[in-house]
């Protein structure tokens, strides 16, 4: 259960659906804690759920029963109750899985008998709570697996995000799912010089403190141009980009300046908002780097394509709590023709390919060494940037409309009967 305005595969299936010959009626079924973009505003409904009173972590293991019951009380109330008829279609986005899954279940087999669930598996629900759980607790988790599995594989039909994640649910669930990877949409393009300009200069409008930096990318001897998108959660490790920053300012600061291949300066900016947020501004405020400028920001949702757009190279830390999933960034990345600089995971090479559409690294060393080959000689020489660019923006020539036609509308809509979509992340 989480915000519907942050929810950006989900909020492609519902598009995708609206522009059905049938015109369907959808509905997103979420926390609204952020506004919607004007296009899926536009051709879909919000039920919007209460939350859960934020308390103090350390308080968890005592509220999380009464939490969990709300939010399925919650959760059915809004299925039964709120929307404007039975749905033919509930679309249900997994993780999160309690009570998300038995929930959905249960309205399917009580109330809207004629209803097909779908689950689209982004990643697992018990892998990420590991990840929170101290390990005398991890049993939990095993609870947890037992639980999805049993609800997961009660639906229709199923998505996965990648062949792994498809593979290992046959293999080890008995769930066979269709394989939809995600795909960019339109608005992720490369800016013209033009449109990156008046971006750029817009930018300390954005982010705080960016004035100093806005004008040095908007010079003709400019620094690199970063980007990271996060949401600051445990399987996003950026002491190895930190650590990474700082061996590539000791790097600057020991080059000859005037040589032919000298590292220009970065400014990178860290966009997102999560529970780890507080713990990195901390850890850069203290760096103190004289080449390296890190920002961090929440983009407006408008903002986010037009930043990768008029980014050199997107840095990607995730390294998914299953293995089996891959990074939506990296995907809105290359659809604005940005590569990336990306951590190693087991399923990564199905999104890409060291030296054709990014670079892979292991660790802080390795990044470092990656950034100061690609940008030796910035920005009057930038081949291997341009080359990897070029990989990337190969990557634009299936977008998402494209791939959900072909790959989800048959699974979903069949010969486009009427469909109501209801989307639960």
């Amino acid at each position: 259960m989480g915000d519907v305005g942050h929810s950006p595969r989900m909020q492609y299936h519902a598009c995708s659906l609206a522009q059905l010959p049938s015109s369907p009626r959808v509905s997103l079924v979420g926390y609204a804690e952020s506004p919607l973009p004007a296009a899926v505003a536009a051709v879909t409904d919000t039920v919007a759920l209460g939350v859960f009173p934020r308390l103090p972590r350390w308080l968890f293991p005592l509220y999380a029963p009464f939490k969990v019951v709300y939010m399925a009380w919650v959760l059915f109330y809004a299925l039964a109750f709120r929307l404007a008829s039975p749905p033919d279609i509930l679309l249900v986005q997994n993780p999160p899985s309690v009570p998300v899954l038995a929930v959905c279940w249960l309205y399917t087999a009580l109330i809207a008998r004629s209803c097909r669930l779908v689950v689209d598996w982004h990643n697992f629900g018990y892998t990420i709570l590991a990840y929170s759980l101290p390990r005398p607790l991890r049993w939990v988790a095993s609870l947890a697996a037992a639980y999805e599995r049993f609800f997961g594989s009660r639906a229709s039909a199923h998505l996965a995000v990648t062949r792994a994640m498809a593979a290992w649910l046959e293999a080890n669930w008995g769930i066979a799912p269709v394989v939809l990877y995600d795909r960019p949409p339109n608005q992720f393009v490369r800016l013209s010089p033009d449109e990156r300009l008046a971006f750029i200069a817009r930018l300390p409008e954005l982010i705080d403190g960016f004035d100093p930096a806005a004008a040095a990318l908007l010079a003709p001897n400019r620094p690199a141009f970063l980007v990271s998108s996060t949401s600051w959660t445990p399987d996003e490790d950026f002491s190895i980009l930190l650590e990474a920053m700082v061996a590539y300012n000791a790097l600057v600061e020991a080059q000859n300046p005037d040589s032919a291949r000298a590292l220009p300066d970065v400014v990178l900016v860290i966009t997102g908002r999560g529970p780890l947020k507080a713990h990195y501004e901390a850890a850069i405020a203290d760096l103190g780097l004289a080449h390296v400028s890190i920002f961090t920001a929440f983009l407006p949702i408008a903002d986010y394509p037009r930043i990768l757009g008029a980014a050199d190279l997107g840095i990607s830390l995730h390294t998914s709590s299953s293995g089996l999933d891959l990074p939506i960034k990296i995907i809105d990345a290359f659809g604005a023709g940005l590569p990336v600089a990306a951590v190693n995971f087991p399923c990564l090479h199905e999104l890409v390919v060291d030296g054709y559409n990014g670079v892979v690294f292991d660790s802080a060393p390795d990044l470092a060494a990656a950034l100061s080959g690609l940008f030796a000689g910035f920005p009057r020489s930038t081949k291997a940037l341009e080359n990897l660019a070029d990989g990337a923006a190969a990557f634009q020539s299936l977008r998402w409309d494209e791939n959900w036609n072909t790959v989800a509308r048959p699974l979903m809509v069949g010969n486009d009967a009427p469909v109501v979509y209801r989307k639960r992340e």
